[in-house]
């Protein structure tokens, strides 16, 4: 037996060796990956195999010496990869941790005291969340769970589905067997010193840009504004452009470079009393280049494009060309903005033919919207022009009656169509009405609508929105608290109203620009009187997907039952927003006179503005310095990170603090700050930070 044995030790030895002297002649070594089992194994984009609990990972044999990647996947989890020289008879060891994709479940119950219950990750606990806010937040792997909510001998069961990098907020209500999922989506709305915004885009690191014109600030007159911000509305930059005379900013787009473009009109330069100006800007808002178009009459820049070929058309008006008066004037521009071609369209004549919106369309060419005094129906009619690539007209349709009709915005639809928006005096409810109308690829019209009341109602905006329909913004003046205020309508498909919402306050609000956002909301911009610092301010507005503008905190009702006793008064019950904090104290029998009002006193803490590091930054590995801007009526913050290993809190009465990070990985922070009377604002914007060396 003994023999046998090392019989067997002598051939494996041989087995072996002969394995290693084959290896060493082929060339080849090998790779020992360390991981978790159920991962999927690519070998420069070859499946060659899964791990598994008994190698501990897997061994690839036989590879070839040389350059290689290795990439290993596992469903919920984010996949890893390396790329190794391999030597010849090396056995390179490949150690990985396998990240799961996780988001987050933020719940708030009634009653706050209540058990809940994730079986499929064995969570089963009491509500020990924040008792001031009134929330229990988890993070999550991805995946679909059943959640269970028990208190006061009921059960309420809710399935949902955790999403990578998104937070659910459900909330719950026992006594009522009702769960309500609150979609995290951001509102606010700020102003800005000014006089007006026109043009509104969301930029591709999701905050916004806005241009228009003021006449607060800059070299004289009123100057091209443009204001750069972040996805909280905050100003990261500002800049105008302009001299002496009059300069307005009528259409701005984020280029392809990261920069910028904007066009309108200028009475400072050029050779005209006014000429169109199309200025290209940096990433920054500095200038790199700017050029005036236009002759010795009045001519204006209005709808700018960046075209597929990278260069520029502008749309707008020109008196210093064509058949007479005023004519419609599309220009195409190379990179530099010079001029490739410009055309004129018009019948002549003493009236404005003038347009509104410019579109490439799908097939290369151009639509231009606007309105035609020469031809149509009568006064002035929407008119819709499709081009080839070199300007030509393919063909064009009016559209109105005898009154006035005036195209602000086109757009081209999903179906291959068009969709066009403006004003109408020619029919509606009366005076100025929103007009909507649905075109076929040919400009025939499939279907109108308008939306008005007594008084005059002017579209600004159209879009076409994610789910198929349509929105539009512009000003009401026959609904609305005074005035005039911003009114955005959303419709299905066939233009049919979903809902309508209208922003402002006592004076004269006017929405010119409107957005769908990122997160499935809206952003329209335009210029307030009823608020801001001056006269009239430009004003931008965050809506969540229903253009609803609220803070995105709960609408529980936590509220308490009206008790009656003999010989005294009825507890009035009362609903509150449950992140905001109040005292109040109510008349007693003996301590009050009969009839004394009750005094409410509102302690409301402001939400903090994070300061630094900046949303999105990248630092190295060290001591890092978060900060933000103080609260009036706060005596301490609070701070929490959370990071890899979990979240982490800090406490602290100043408004900044330090800290040492040394993981390369990204983290995100939030503050709140609170009062020596146990009150908590609302909790800060949720910035993220990444730590990762820069070398």
């Amino acid at each position: 037996m003994k023999f046998k044995r090392i019989k067997f030790l002598f051939f494996l030895l041989v087995a072996i060796s002969m394995i290693s002297l084959f290896a060493l002649a082929q060339g080849v070594g090998y790779i020992q990956i360390k991981c978790e089992p159920g991962a999927t194994v690519f070998l420069d984009n070859k499946l060659v195999g899964n791990t598994t609990s008994e190698l501990g990972g897997l061994i690839l044999q036989d590879v070839p010496a040389g350059s290689h990647e290795v990439k290993l996947v596992k469903e919920g989890y984010n996949p890893q990869s390396i790329k190794i020289t391999l030597k010849v008879n090396e056995v390179y060891l490949y150690e990985v941790f396998l990240k799961q994709k996780t988001g987050a479940l933020l719940v708030e119950t009634i009653p706050i005291d209540c058990i809940i219950e994730i079986p499929k990750l064995n969570i089963d606990k009491e509500h020990e969340g924040n008792k001031i806010e009134k929330t229990w937040e988890v993070s999550i792997p991805i995946g679909s769970y059943r959640i269970n909510f028990l208190a006061l001998g009921k059960k309420v069961k809710y399935d949902l589905e955790i999403e990578e990098g998104t937070r659910k907020h459900l909330l719950v209500n026992i006594l009522k067997n009702e769960v309500k999922e609150l979609l995290p989506i951001l509102t606010w709305d700020r102003t800005y010193g000014g006089d007006s915004a026109r043009s509104l885009i969301q930029t591709t690191d999701g905050g916004y840009a806005v241009a228009g014109y003021t006449g607060s600030k800059g070299a004289g007159g009123t100057d091209f504004w443009v204001i750069k911000l972040d996805e909280q509305g905050n100003q990261v930059w500002d800049r105008t452009y302009g001299g002496s005379g009059g300069d307005s900013a009528f259409s701005l787009i984020q280029t392809t470079d990261g920069g910028y473009a904007v066009a309108g009109i200028t009475e400072s330069k050029g050779v005209g009393r006014w000429d169109a100006w199309v200025i290209k800007l940096d990433k920054q808002g500095k200038i790199v280049w700017d050029k005036t178009y236009g002759g010795s009459e009045s001519d204006y820049g209005v709808s700018l494009i960046q075209t597929t070929d990278g260069g520029y058309a502008v749309a707008g008006i020109t008196e210093s060309k064509g058949a007479g008066g005023e004519n419609l004037w599309v220009i195409k521009l190379d990179e530099q903005g010079k001029i490739v071609w410009d055309r004129t369209y018009g019948d002549g004549g003493s009236g404005t033919d003038c347009a509104g919106s410019l579109i490439q369309t799908t097939d290369g060419g151009y639509a231009v919207g606007g309105f035609n005094y020469s031809k149509g129906a009568g006064g002035t009619d929407f008119w819709v022009i499709k081009l080839d690539e070199q300007g030509n007209k393919n063909w064009d349709r009016t559209y109105g009656g005898s009154g006035y009709d005036s195209a602000a915005s086109l757009i081209q639809t999903t179906d291959g169509g068009y969709a066009v928006a403006g004003i109408t005096k020619s029919k509606g409810a009366g005076g100025a009405d929103f007009w909507v109308i649905k075109l076929d690829e040919q400009g025939n019209q499939v279907w109108d609508r308008t939306y008005g009341g007594s008084n005059n109602d002017v579209v600004r905006s159209l879009i076409q929105t994610t789910d198929g329909g349509y929105a539009v913004a512009g000003y009401t003046g026959s609904k609305g608290a005074g005035g005039a205020d911003f009114w955005v309508i959303k419709s299905d498909e066939q233009g049919n109203k979903n809902w309508d919402r209208t922003y402002g306050g006592s004076g004269y609000d006017e929405a010119h620009s409107l957005v769908q956002t990122t997160d499935g909301g809206y952003a329209v911009a335009g210029y307030t009187s009823s608020k801001g610092v001056g006269k009239q301010d430009v004003w931008v507005v965050k809506l969540d997907s229903k253009g609803n503008l609220q803070s995105g905190v709960s609408k529980l009702d936590y509220e308490t039952e009206t008790e009656t006793e003999a010989n005294t008064t009825s507890i009035q019950t009362i609903t509150v927003p449950i992140f905001d904090s109040y005292q109040w104290e109510v008349g007693i029998p003996g301590f009050a006179k009969p009839g004394e009002i009750t005094k409410f006193k509102d302690t409301t803490i402001s939400i903090v503005q994070l300061s630094s590091p900046s949303n999105g930054t990248t630092l190295p590995p060290g001591d890092i310095t978060f900060s933000w801007d103080p609260v009036s009526n706060a005596t301490k913050y609070q701070c929490i990170i959370h990071h890899s290993l979990g979240k982490g809190t800090v406490d602290t009465s100043s408004t900044s603090f330090t800290i040492s990070l040394g993981t390369e990985e990204t983290i995100t922070w939030k503050v709140r700050a609170g009062d020596n009377s146990g009150n908590w604002g609302a909790w800060s914007s949720i910035w993220s930070l990444t730590i990762k060396s820069l070398t």
